[in-house]
């Protein structure tokens, strides 16, 4: 089975530097197959004959642990659980360019809506479902306070995120690897 793993804040800002070359041999001596690499930020699609997502996520840690010396937070996601959060967006077509993907690592006991909606700008609309948060940022990611630090500390949970276009380019190279 294909999966996608997303890892957390490597190569941002001169941290956690990991060459994608050196993470694609990682994911091979893991035993895994058909890996690829998508841009800096940990982005591997790979296959892999374990079902299991958390002992992927566990597996790759615990390695890049050992290689590389960092705590990396890593979350797998198997194809079709990730085609589905992808194509579930609740924006229209407009909202594409200013949509981002913040993938949870649990779903959270406690959403604190009141710290958010404090947080929120005007021009920023959000829907968390489940261990997903879809969030159009129609300012500029860079200028909102609703941050992936934000979330990881409001709802207690571990969080990578993604924008439209690394979600969709990850969803296409998986199709195109399976054909």
């Amino acid at each position: 089975m294909y999966y996608i793993s997303l890892l957390r804040g490597i190569n941002v800002s001169g941290q956690k530097k990991i060459k994608m070359l050196e993470l694609k041999a990682l994911y091979e001596r893991l035993g895994f197959t058909n890996v690829q690499t998508y841009i800096q930020s940990g982005n591997v699609i790979f296959e892999s004959t374990d079902k299991d997502n958390t002992n992927l996520a566990k597996q790759i840690s615990k390695k890049i642990l050992e290689e590389f010396g960092y705590e990396v937070t890593v979350l797998v996601l198997d194809k079709n659980t990730f085609k589905t959060k992808i194509e579930k967006h609740p924006f229209n077509e407009a909202d594409l360019p200013f949509l981002y993907f913040t993938f949870l690592s649990n779903i959270p006991e406690m959403i604190p809506y009141d710290k958010i909606e404090k947080a929120k700008q005007d021009t920023e609309e959000i829907h968390i479902v489940d261990d997903m948060i879809y969030f159009a940022c129609r300012s500029g990611y860079g200028k909102s306070k609703l941050s992936n630090n934000f979330f990881e500390q409001k709802l207690k949970v571990q969080a990578t995120t993604r924008n439209w276009k690394t979600s969709k380019k990850l969803l296409e190279m998986i199709q195109e690897a399976e054909s």
